[in-house]
């Protein structure tokens, strides 16, 4: 296999930067359009180029979905927990002075 030359990332990268000024969430289309005529312009077969982008492309997009997804989730179980009326954890939980005062003017 051939090592891609110091243009061909060059080339890559200015796609990906131009990509990025368009209207479309993360470029989509744009900026994959751009990386597989890169790689096909330097010799890469445009099946195997076209596979490489959209594998590239799919984690970097959805890694962070998912990762924000499951911050997201934790949040609002925290949020559905407190409006239950659970105590918080520890002393320095938010809402922690609010649970102690109540608690004292009950006794």
């Amino acid at each position: 296999m051939k090592q891609l030359p110091l243009a061909a990332i060059s080339h890559l990268t200015a796609g990906r930067s131009h990509g990025s000024l368009l209207p479309f969430p993360a470029g989509v289309g744009a900026v994959d359009g751009g990386l597989v005529g890169a790689l096909v312009l330097y010799g890469a077969r445009a099946a195997p180029a076209a596979g490489a982008v959209l594998l590239y492309r799919g984690l970097s997009l959805s890694l962070p979905v998912a990762l924000s997804a499951m911050a997201w989730a934790r949040a609002l179980a925290a949020r559905l927990r407190d409006r239950r009326g659970r105590p918080p954890r520890g002393p320095d939980a938010p809402g922690a002075r609010r649970a102690a005062n109540v608690s004292s003017r009950v006794s």
